[in-house]
């Protein structure tokens, strides 16, 4: 029992002796950055999951709508957070377990971010040992969204291959596109 007292009483005076300062604007403009990948990054997540409910549960068969109705499906997705985003998925099972579980760990941390971070982490900014370990964890977050968005969107493309969709005629479309945003002629 005197054991456990020590190594508490030494570990509540470790945490008391960590340097407390406060964050120097360097580390602010890291943080802001972070912060502003991880949202730019769960954004291409959503825009990833509108195409994926729109194509898989709503057309689901090519030639049964017409553009203008698949437009209509996806403009409907895109009102939906997250959260609801993940819960359509999970609810028509439009892909696999272990990707809808991933998505509700990734939607989990992605409310810490948005609604949590400063009330729940704002004093860990004033210690740099804890500093580190939350940027660390923001930078977590927007490299899992990158990889959430390839993971959604290989499942969008097996299924459009699955329905004879020709893939190589996607990815010259999508090209186009790309040059067209870039300044290029389409």
């Amino acid at each position: 029992m005197d054991s456990l007292y020590l190594q508490n009483r030494d570990l509540s005076q470790w945490v008391n002796n960590m340097t407390r300062r406060q964050i120097n604007e360097e580390e602010l403009h890291t943080l802001y950055t972070l912060i502003g990948k991880g949202i730019w990054q769960t954004q291409n997540v959503e825009d990833a999951l509108h195409n994926t409910i729109a194509i898989m549960h709503n057309i689901k068969e090519r030639g049964i709508f017409t553009r203008e109705e698949g437009e209509a499906f996806l403009t409907s997705h895109r009102a939906k957070t997250l959260g609801r985003l993940v819960k359509t998925s999970q609810k028509y099972q439009l892909m696999s377990q272990a990707l809808q579980e991933r998505l509700g760990k990734f939607n989990d941390e992605r409310n810490w971010l948005i609604h949590r971070l400063v009330l729940q982490s704002r004093e860990d900014l004033y210690v740099d040992q804890t500093r580190m370990i939350l940027f660390k964890r923001i930078d977590k977050f927007g490299d899992e969204a990158g990889q959430m968005q390839k993971l959604i969107a290989s499942e969008l493309r097996d299924f459009c291959k699955s329905q004879g969709v020709d893939l190589e005629q996607v990815v010259r479309n999508a090209q186009k596109q790309i040059s067209r945003l870039k300044g290029g002629l389409t």
